[in-house]
């Protein structure tokens, strides 16, 4: 059974959690009984690289990928097929950090790991970017809009990798320590990037940045999320 996709940066394991819908509070006739649920846990027991879940996503065509220090693992409902230095050698670092599903391809995933950006595609993993100096960990990305990833380098450069083009820009830090932690794609031209000092916008044809908040000095912003109302918290 599949969840939905989501993310979290520490899970101590990977479970789903499912409605029992048979043990209803009316099955059981007791007015205001909260509905019972079933928890399934699958740890290193059961074909996982790490018990330590750091990124789950959920793919179009069906299977869930979960991210570990110790590689990256493909559930199909059943069993784990794990990804990692000694089963695939395009792999230089078993440290998944991040993860993308095309917005085109199908199935095709973009991976951030601790040291450059792979891709699953065509059941094979691929290292991307090494003729563009795509060196050091990726740990910040999401995909584009017609294709390809948006990602963060050394935690201050924006990259958009398309079509085999990367393209790249500084993002104006206003501290040794302001880098950036989360970046959103709004539109084919504007992306939402999220820093220790606040939300910025980065307009792509102008190449250019804004500020838009928070007003108050330091902001410690950690996280971003856009509701189903295009709010975005």
């Amino acid at each position: 059974m599949f969840c939905r996709p989501f993310q979290r940066t520490t899970a101590t394991c990977l479970a789903v959690v499912g409605l029992a819908a048979q043990m209803t509070a009316q099955a059981r006739g007791g007015a205001g009984t909260e509905p019972l649920y079933r928890i399934t846990r699958w740890t290193t027991e059961n074909g996982l690289p790490e018990s330590r879940v750091g990124c789950l996503v959920q793919t179009r065509d069906g299977y869930l990928w979960a991210s570990t220090r110790y590689g990256l693992a493909r559930f199909d409902g059943l069993r784990f097929r794990v990804f990692d230095q000694h089963t695939t050698p395009n792999m230089t670092s078993d440290a998944i950090n991040k993860m993308a599903e095309d917005a085109e391809d199908t199935g095709s995933l973009w991976i951030g790991t601790g040291e450059g950006l792979l891709r699953y595609h065509d059941h094979r993993v691929s290292r991307v970017g090494p003729q563009q100096a795509i060196t050091g960990p990726v740990g910040v990305l999401c995909a584009a809009q017609g294709g390809g990833a948006w990602f963060v380098l050394r935690g201050r450069q924006v990259a958009l990798l398309r079509d085999g083009r990367l393209s790249a820009w500084e993002f104006p830090a206003t501290a040794p320590d302001d880098v950036l932690h989360q970046i959103q794609e709004t539109s084919a031209s504007n992306l939402l990037a999220l820093a220790r000092s606040g939300l910025y916008r980065f307009d792509l044809p102008l190449g250019s940045w804004s500020r838009l908040g928070p007003p108050d000095e330091p902001a410690w912003c950690h996280s971003m999320l856009t509701d189903s109302h295009d709010c975005l918290w």
